[in-house]
This record gives structure tokens, C-alpha cells and sequence, in this order.
């Protein structure tokens, strides 16, 4: 379940798309908080929708910039969410995009990732936890994804590698879009 070339792509699209300069050495990895205590009451009915075009411009002031996934009754929560597109901005007919985020580590060796894949038909959600190897993932059949500017929302049942299901729901913000094509 690693996917740390998407990771690299998207993390190659975020630092060469803005006109930023990256020193060489990691990049600088924001910390995340791991909880168990929120619940989730999440539906999912299969299918995806989008409304109003992302902005692809310089980064906001980043407050609120992150995502946060509940699965179960375990909440994780990550201060910053690296967000790109191909073809057409994120929620626009013909788009495809990605929005990922790690907790410790680095992107090239992450202890926790969470990545949210739109390409239609390879459209998932999934958390890695590389420290244990276990993992959480949902299917497009199993989950909607709602975009709205820099907000992404989702509902999902996920299964783990051992067949369990849980119901969870994802929240992201982005500080900005990528243009990634």
C-alpha cells in the first residue's frame, strides 16, 4: 500500500509549481497529532461532487490549512496538506488531483501518510501507517468526496488489510492548488 511516488510527484509539483526554491536536505516536515477519542458518523452513497473552481495562485495565509481523518473512534490530525491538479483545477469536468500529508519523517520515509487519489476510475482515500504496517483504505465505491475551493470533504467505509470496516470522514484544507500539468 506505500505510495511514496505519488508523495515525490506531488511534493516535486508543490516546490516547482510556486516559484519557490528548495534547499537541498528533507524538506521541512510539519508535526501531526494522533488522538483516539473522536466517533464517526459518516454515510456514503458512492458517488463524488465538486462545486466552485480552487484557486491555483499564490498560498493563502495557510490558518486552517490541514486535514484531519477520523476512522472508527481514532482521529488523526495533520497541520498541513501538500494539494495538486493535473488537466483542469481540482472539481472541474476532466480534472485529476491529489492531496496528501505525513505525520513524522519525511516524504521520501513518512511514519503515517494520508492520500486522497481523483482520477477517474482510481479514485481512493487511504491512511499508511508505516511504523506498524497497517493500513486504511476506501474505494470509489465505498466513498464521496465533495470539493469546494481548497476544502475537500469525504465520507467512507474504509477496510483495513485485514478486512475490518469502519466508518470515518476526512476534512482538508489547502494553503493552494498546484498546477501539476
Amino acid at each position: 500500500m506505500k505510495r511514496i511516488g505519488p508523495v515525490v510527484l506531488l511534493l516535486l509539483a508543490a516546490c516547482g509549481g510556486g516559484g519557490e526554491t528548495v534547499s537541498s536536505g528533507e524538506p521541512d516536515v510539519p508535526s501531526a497529532d494522533t488522538t483516539t477519542t473522536a466517533q464517526s458518523s459518516a454515510t456514503t452513497d458512492g458517488s463524488a461532487t465538486s462545486s466552485t473552481e480552487p484557486s491555483n495562485g499564490d498560498p493563502t495565509t495557510g490558518q486552517g490549512a490541514g486535514i484531519t481523518l477520523v476512522i472508527g473512534d481514532e482521529t488523526w490530525t495533520f497541520e498541513r496538506a501538500l494539494c495538486a491538479f493535473y488537466d483542469a483545477p481540482a472539481g472541474d469536468p476532466g480534472s485529476r488531483w491529489n492531496v496528501s500529508a505525513i505525520m513524522n519523517g519525511s516524504f521520501t520515509d513518512p511514519d503515517v501518510q494520508v492520500y486522497v487519489n481523483w482520477e477517474d476510475p482510481d479514485t481512493y482515500l487511504e491512511l499508511n501507517d508505516f511504523e506498524t504496517g497497517e493500513g486504511w483504505s476506501a474505494q470509489k465505491d465505498t466513498l464521496t468526496i465533495e470539493v469546494a475551493g481548497n476544502d475537500i470533504t469525504a465520507t467512507a467505509t474504509f477496510a483495513d488489510d485485514a478486512g475490518a470496516t469502519a466508518e470515518g470522514n476526512l476534512s482538508a484544507t489547502c494553503e493552494s492548488w498546484v498546477d501539476a500539468g
